[in-house]
């Protein structure tokens, strides 16, 4: 930390590391939304494997791709929470 002040992502490589070993809620404790984006990820793989066996689409983007300001403002709020909760945890 060069400014006292956690980066956004600070915690993400010790929430891999308690993903590894099964510990979710040390994972969310490290880094919420690395946690949210290793689950989004795993589920990502198991739909498109689903997709390739079924030969059809099982979930589609579509509706958020439509809108892309809805996209984009879920985002940065999604990191903008993220950092606020890194930033008091670490005070707390």
């Amino acid at each position: 930390m060069l400014t006292g002040w956690p980066c956004p992502s600070c915690g993400g490589t010790r929430c891999v590391l308690a993903l590894t070993a099964l510990d979710l809620p040390g994972a969310a404790a490290n880094n919420p939304l690395v946690l949210l984006a290793a689950v989004g990820l795993a589920v990502a793989l198991l739909l498109d494997a689903g997709e390739r066996i079924l030969h059809r689409p099982l979930l589609s983007p579509e509706p958020l791709l439509r809108r892309p300001a809805v996209a984009r403002t879920l985002a940065v709020a999604l990191v903008l929470a993220n950092w606020v909760y890194l930033i008091l945890a670490e005070r707390g």
